[in-house]
């Protein structure tokens, strides 16, 4: 794993507005911008989720707080776009507590469009809270970072639009799990991402091990719950992260970086089995989504989300298809202007039956559509 830090550059003043550009001499990877745009301009709902989180302690088996994820469909300045929220909530002794909430709007190609991250310690001394929002500006492809405490802006960043491009944040690490698990790469794929406003670059790789699973070196979000700091650990080596066991049925992933210490069992649907914060009493432990019929079997190659039907290579039926569709969707479109109640109703529908999966789609319908 390949982990690299560079520096924050100047400051300047622009209209009586203090700035830092936090600038680098790392490139941008080819591999990794040519993967991005690979991934389109569409939402994909089969990265769809909702999970929770408790943390328990590993003496104890206490629940010590909890960390809730949702990941559905959104829309910013008219583009659609994943729309992630996370809450964490955590209380390591009777009088502190860490509140953080995550609210991330994510481009198909995994551009942060806006991000607000909401961080909240109360303590015996008092509380303290700090915001940091991210916002990408289209105009010259450059990402804002405002922070502030206590209500009272402390500083203003910019990332030029060389390093914004392939930059990971909060939001969109939780994404690209979802997608790496669905969409392996057979390259190494290097990204940049912001620690304590300095730019780092951080490989993700996917090997293969003898069970024909797939281990994937990525940076997960860091919950609230645990100091960085206290979380480095330079010592422990990928194998050693990576030995979870294989559960359920499932193929599993272990997600490791040495820069956030931890160690994320991921399935093939994208659903995180366990986290664990190395050199920490806690744990936290997901709730595993549940394998239905429908679901591939362990023998099965596991099908790209992202690939078109080629109906044995009929081009005449490739193209009926996709003017088919063309056509359903331009349907759906004006008939969901015309009823702008029916987009809410339809919204929450899709969204009930992904949470769901349910076998019988018919009856579930009737019944949905009956109440």
């Amino acid at each position: 794993m390949e982990n690299e830090q560079q520096y924050i550059s100047d400051s300047s003043n622009t209209y009586n507005e203090s700035v830092t550009y936090i600038s680098s001499d790392l490139q941008a990877d080819e591999d990794s911008l040519e993967f991005l745009d690979s991934l389109g301009t569409e939402i994909n709902p089969l990265f769809f989720h909702k999970q929770e989180l408790p943390i328990r302690s590993l003496a104890s088996q206490s629940v010590a707080g909890h960390v809730s994820v949702e990941l559905i469909e959104g829309s910013f300045r008219d583009t659609p776009c994943y729309f992630l929220s996370i809450s964490s909530h955590f209380q390591p002794e009777p009088s502190v507590s860490y509140k953080q909430s995550v609210a991330s709007y994510i481009s198909p190609n995994m551009r942060t469009l806006m991000q607000s991250v909401y961080h909240v310690v109360e303590g015996p001394d008092g509380t303290t809270e700090k915001v940091q929002e991210m916002i990408f500006d289209d105009e010259d492809g450059q990402m804002i970072i405002t922070e502030s405490e206590g209500g009272v802006e402390s500083q203003k960043f910019r990332i030029e639009s060389n390093h914004a491009r392939s930059l990971l944040t909060e939001g969109s690490v939780w994404v690209l799990t979802r997608i790496l698990a669905h969409k392996p790469q057979p390259k190494p794929l290097p990204f940049f991402t912001l620690s304590q406003n300095t730019l780092e670059k951080t490989t993700y790789s996917i090997q293969s091990t003898h069970d024909a699973e797939s281990i994937i070196t990525v940076s997960p979000y860091i919950p609230p719950s645990i100091s960085f700091d206290s979380l480095r650990s330079d010592t422990q080596s990928e194998e050693e992260a990576a030995s979870t066991p294989k559960q359920n049925g499932d193929a599993l992933a272990c997600l490791f970086d040495p820069s956030c210490s931890k160690t994320i069992a991921l399935t093939s649907t994208g659903a995180c089995s366990c986290i664990r914060p190395h050199n920490s009493p806690y744990v936290i432990q997901v709730i595993e989504e549940a394998r239905t019929s429908t679901q591939q079997k362990d023998d099965e190659p596991m099908q790209d989300p992202f690939a078109t039907r080629d109906f044995g290579g009929n081009i005449e039926l490739q193209s009926e298809y996709a003017e088919r569709k063309r056509e359903l969707k331009t349907f759906q479109e004006g008939y969901i202007a015309q009823q702008p109640d029916l987009g809410d109703i339809m919204a929450d529908y899709l969204q009930l039956v992904l949470h769901r999966k349910p076998q019988d789609v018919y009856s579930f319908t009737i019944e949905y559509f009956s109440i």
